[in-house]
């Protein structure tokens, strides 16, 4: 498992919301979203639970607020390591090198983002779905790309970007028996498989 870069919850440089903030996510990445009370939150900072509530709206605002930036920003990381001119195949490798690094580097942030989607409700699903959207019709426009310049060959252009977009989303957190491949390693094997699904 690539380790991830994740401030501490007490760390003195944040805001008291930053501060809950970081204590929820690590607490939902380790237990879940519905093992964690507001008290276990309070507790885990040493705070009284009612005072939780100057910082957060509720505990379900507070994970719709962790998703959200995560999904944003690994939309931005994305579109900014994608170069506008080049080619599809280079295109492809930094959509595929960008996507891996982001969520390998904030691993809790992916885990949270990818296993306690389900418990937004449906204004909030939709308003993430908007973003992995995005980021997916992304991916399709340089495989598009690539057929018309005669790069890529394959069918089922829709079924495929799927199918490599959960690919990646599930790479950044297996479990890998030693000796443990290095991450730029990992991630050639991975652009090899997409490539090869795609001539």
């Amino acid at each position: 498992m690539i380790t991830q870069k994740e401030a501490s919850p007490c760390s003195p440089a944040l805001s008291p919301h930053q501060k809950v903030r970081r204590a929820a996510l690590a607490l939902f990445a380790e237990k879940g979203f519905h093992s964690i009370s507001l008290r276990k939150l309070a507790g885990e900072l040493g705070v009284q639970a009612g005072s939780i509530y100057n910082h957060i709206k509720s505990k379900n605002s507070l994970l719709f607020e962790l998703i959200d930036e995560h999904e944003s920003d690994l939309l931005d990381a994305i579109e900014m390591a994608v170069p506008r001119s080049c080619g599809p195949l280079e295109s492809l490798l930094a959509y595929t090198h960008a996507h891996l690094q982001f969520n390998a580097e904030y691993q809790q942030r992916h885990l949270v983002s990818r296993l306690e989607f389900r418990n937004l409700n449906d204004q909030q699903q939709q308003v993430i779905n908007e973003i992995r959207n995005a980021y997916h019709k992304m991916l399709e426009r340089i495989i598009l790309h690539g057929v018309k310049e005669s790069i890529f060959n394959p069918t089922k252009i829709k079924e495929k970007s799927i199918i490599i977009i959960a690919m990646l989303n599930e790479l950044p957190n297996l479990k890998y028996q030693e000796p443990q491949p290095s991450f730029e390693h990992v991630i050639t094997l991975t652009q090899e498989m997409i490539l090869g699904s795609l001539t």
